[in-house]
């Protein structure tokens, strides 16, 4: 496990590294690589440096220069797995870490079981089913339910996830083999995730976004008996 934190103030970074080394030795666990950066440029050029993110950063929100939440922002177009805990002195800037699917937001002076809440958090995030997709960036590993989209155009794929897009040659067919249920094909070259259809309608389906697809016409009965049956099992769920 790779473990960023990145903090201008080298007093924080330190104390917080030697808490999650406590924590994993309490537990038992394999020690993680801790790497300290005290600028979000920093930590960005060795990213980009080592085509390789981490498994899990810890972002003071407060930096000079470019600031925590910008700095998630742009590890997240090309690193959409990479889990981030937030850490700051107020609550201001919740609402918008947790846009960007932040694990947890710690405010500071952090104690001991704030942290080990965000290391639980990211134990039960990496349980998720993933997929691994040979980008023409390189390889990258999604959380199957961040997927929306995936369309084919000529001789590509477009995945369109909660954050961006990614673009792989791998062929639809194939593709979809790697994905669950929750996945359906509306027409050729179209297939969605059924948790981001908003309405189905007879001949088309609307999705969270707004966008408008066709169903196929000669699968229509069959796309809506799935879609029926997709939104009966997530009720018994709740």
């Amino acid at each position: 496990m790779r473990i960023a934190i990145c903090d201008d103030e080298l007093c924080e970074t330190m104390k917080l590294s030697q808490t999650i080394h406590s924590l994993f030795i309490e537990a038992k666990r394999p020690v993680p690589s801790i790497r300290l950066f005290t600028s979000a440029e920093e930590l960005l050029e060795n990213v980009e440096k080592e085509k390789n993110t981490f498994n899990l950063i810890f972002f003071d929100i407060f930096m000079p220069g470019l600031g925590g939440l910008e700095a998630a922002k742009r590890l997240q177009q090309t690193f959409p797995h990479t889990n981030f805990v937030f850490v700051t002195t107020s609550r201001e800037f919740a609402v918008q870490a947790f846009n960007l699917r932040a694990l947890h937001y710690l405010v500071k002076p952090i104690d001991k079981e704030s942290v080990a809440e965000a290391i639980r958090r990211y134990d039960a995030s990496i349980f998720k089913p993933r997929v691994e997709i040979k980008s023409t960036f390189g390889e990258i590993s999604v959380l199957m339910e961040n997927i929306q989209i995936i369309q084919s155009k000529r001789n590509l794929l477009l995945i369109q996830t909660a954050q961006n897009e990614i673009v792989t040659r791998i062929p639809m067919k194939e593709f979809a083999q790697k994905l669950n249920e929750d996945f359906i094909l509306l027409s050729r070259g179209v297939m969605v995730n059924m948790s981001f259809i908003s309405k189905m309608n007879h001949d088309s389906c609307e999705l969270m976004d707004g966008q408008t697809i066709l169903i196929s016409r000669s699968s229509r009965t069959e796309i809506r008996n799935r879609y029926n049956d997709y939104i009966f099992n997530q009720m018994n769920r709740t």
